[in-house]
């Protein structure tokens, strides 16, 4: 027995070890290749939360640049970008912005209905539609488009009645009148390209409707900001650009602050 037991043990060790070592192999592998592929992402954030930085330096009166911690010590970068809806410049900057950051998603201030309902016009190519534009850009960088707004029709739903609606249409367009003073006023004077000016303009609009149609800043305004900075911080994304309404943006920023704040305190 010992003639050719201790060849066949040996024989079995061998085997043993050279499949033990071929699975440690493998595993060494693809941890290496799980480590760099993390470490690719996590340049890649690192890239884009920079130019996220530096677009929210570049326009400093249309943006708001939001931070929170992140997994494993990362830092979340959100910049909401302020746009005057329809506006052709505004949507140039949506698609330069994107394109220079490349983050992990784009959020727009739509609900999912709105949304596929500009993706089914997206083919008509409107410059000026800067939700079709940042969703064109977002699919050339491959990058995730995903719908933050609370939807439609719960919206007006909230507004009441018809003829509550209908009140506030009347209100609406007794707000809207300084407001149209004020934007031809921008015009002739140079400044309807300033988003000091623009934003300015969008806050006092804010407050001529808050005075004759209260509900509707409520329903419409206070509540969506509420509702977009929430879906901001919970989007699954360590870096994010989200096109939303000048007007929103010192909502979100508020309400962005005290869920740090209640995050701290928990």
């Amino acid at each position: 027995q010992s003639t050719w037991g201790s060849p066949l043990l040996c024989s079995m060790l061998c085997r043993c070890c050279t499949g033990a070592a071929a699975v440690a192999g493998a595993a060494i592998v693809a941890g290496a290749r799980q480590l760099a592929t993390a470490a690719e992402a996590a340049l890649a954030s690192e890239r884009s939360a920079v130019a996220l930085r530096a677009a929210a330096a570049a326009y400093p009166f249309a943006s708001e640049l939001l931070e929170a911690p992140g997994a494993f010590g990362t830092p979340r970068v959100v910049l909401a970008l302020g746009v005057k809806h329809g506006s052709k410049m505004y949507a140039q900057r949506v698609r330069e912005v994107i394109e220079s950051s490349r983050p992990d998603a784009v959020l727009l201030e739509l609900c999912e209905m709105r949304l596929e309902r500009v993706r089914a016009d997206m083919s008509r190519g409107s410059a000026a539609n800067e939700f079709a534009v940042a969703a064109a850009a977002a699919d050339a960088a491959g990058v995730r488009v995903i719908a933050i707004d609370r939807d439609q029709d719960e919206i007006i739903r909230s507004l009441g009645d018809p003829t509550a609606i209908l009140r506030m249409g009347l209100g609406f367009v007794a707000a809207s009148v300084p407001v149209l003073l004020e934007t031809a006023w921008l015009r002739v004077s140079g400044q309807s390209a300033d988003d000091r000016a623009v934003r300015a303009l969008t806050a006092r609009q804010t407050c001529y409707l808050t005075r004759f149609v209260p509900h509707y800043v409520e329903t419409a305004v206070r509540q969506r900001d509420v509702v977009l900075a929430s879906r901001m911080w919970a989007a699954p994304a360590t870096t994010a650009v989200a096109i939303v309404g000048l007007g929103h943006l010192d909502g979100i920023r508020a309400h962005w602050e005290r869920m740090l704040k209640a995050r701290a305190a928990s």
